[in-house]
């Protein structure tokens, strides 16, 4: 396993220990994430690493900085750009986070990969969730959706019949 992969799974293993995502330990979202990347080919160690840091900035005291010292600014800041933004709501997050992605494709690739984990797990063990997921996917493919190139653009077609 590449070094940046290790310390990010480290990292991710120690701020997420106690919580949960779902039944599960949170650990297990974030294997599902890695795994979906793999799964489409996307065996980069910035990938893996910042999947298995992609909710540490919003849901744990992790920081920016330890970030990027422990696994290098490339990895910290595909991280923040998938991190959603402070807001009152879930539409207002969103509203806020979506402008960050445009024209960053590796961080896309990221959130596709999130997306399609949280879809994937929402079939199999929350249905009622699906219809938030519906609805938020619009927004997220009309800010991003353009711009995906033709791995992407499988990854987008999942997500689709996932949410038929």
């Amino acid at each position: 396993m590449n070094n940046i992969v290790r310390k990010a799974f480290l990292l991710a293993s120690e701020h997420h220990k106690y919580q949960k995502y779902g039944e599960d330990l949170y650990l297990v979202h974030l294997y599902d994430v890695v795994s979906v990347l793999i799964e489409y080919g996307y065996t980069d160690p910035k990938y893996l690493a910042t999947a298995w840091l992609h909710d540490t900035l919003e849901d744990t005291t992790l920081g920016y900085h330890k970030i990027k010292t422990e696994v290098g600014k490339e990895v910290a800041e595909m991280v923040f750009i998938v991190t959603d933004e402070m807001g009152r709501n879930r539409k207002e997050r969103k509203a806020k986070t979506l402008p960050k992605l445009d024209g960053q494709i590796d961080a896309q690739i990221v959130k596709l990969a999130d997306w399609i984990a949280n879809v994937r797990n929402a079939h199999d063990e929350r249905p009622d969730l699906i219809q938030m997921y519906q609805k938020d996917f619009r927004d997220f493919e009309k800010a991003v959706r353009h711009q995906a190139d033709q791995h992407m653009e499988t990854m987008w077609v999942e997500i689709e019949n996932l949410l038929k």
